[in-house]
């Protein structure tokens, strides 16, 4: 049996801890690992300037070639631990600092795990939430103070995974709005459960941990004035077919 990989993926703010606030009783079991060894290969090696400092040669893993014998080596040794599921959980940018481009290139990923496909199999969860909401998140966790820096960082990557997914077969992917989530939590888990193939009994008790956001209510007027102002309908068009497309 092949290894899953559950690839969650969004812009930072659309729900990435809620995932796995709903999860974390599966992940803790003994046939499921959470961001493991491959988890910092792939983190570095798509850190421009970590790997400009290091003259191009990241480690070692520069190369495709030694990047996807590095994956192998990571994977093969979870299967021999009798793993089934394995947990990516990457927002986009991902930590600091602050960077549009720290990201994962979801292209370039797809194409090493079909060369390692006969070991693992991969399945993504791409994240929405209504921007003004996702924005105003990562200024309340202090990502940044300059709220302008923020919509323009989620502008760009909603932009950017929208054309990324654009070129991935559509049954590898399924999109899951933060909103909806809330609203009928039990029928998006089991939908989810079935999908990625989990003990619905097991996950279950991850819906007790969920927690309803305050919402734009909590929002100061002035910046919930900007943002309506920016993420307007025809900013929002950019991306908003493709991710009503495909839902859970």
């Amino acid at each position: 049996m092949s290894l899953k990989f559950h690839f969650v993926v969004g812009v930072e703010g659309t729900g990435h801890h809620m995932i796995r606030a709903v999860l974390s009783n599966h992940i803790n079991q003994s046939d499921s690992v959470f961001e493991g060894k491959w988890h910092k290969i792939l983190a570095e090696h798509w850190d421009c300037e970590l790997r400009l400092k290091n003259d191009k040669k990241l480690f070692g893993l520069s190369k495709n070639t030694n990047l996807k014998k590095a994956l192998r080596s990571a994977f093969e040794e979870y299967k021999q631990q009798n793993v089934i599921h394995l947990f990516e959980n990457s927002s986009f940018p991902y930590e600091q600092p602050r960077a549009t481009l720290r990201r994962p290139d979801i292209i370039e990923f797809s194409a090493l795990m079909e060369d390692i496909q006969d070991c693992v199999e991969v399945q993504y969860l791409i994240l929405y939430r209504n921007p003004i909401s996702a924005t105003y998140s990562a200024i309340r966790r202090k990502f940044t103070d300059n709220i302008y820096l923020q919509a323009k960082i989620a502008e760009s990557n909603f932009i950017y995974i929208e054309r990324q997914f654009s070129t991935i077969p559509k049954d590898n992917y399924r999109v899951i709005h933060f909103e909806e989530f809330l609203d009928q939590p039990e029928e998006h888990l089991r939908k989810l459960a079935d999908w990625w193939r989990l003990d619905y009994k097991t996950v279950a008790p991850g819906l007790l941990k969920l927690r309803k956001p305050s919402g734009l209510s909590k929002v100061p007027e002035e910046d919930k004035e900007f943002l309506e102002s920016f993420f307007n309908s025809q900013r929002i068009a950019q991306w908003e077919g493709f991710y009503n497309s495909n839902k859970l």
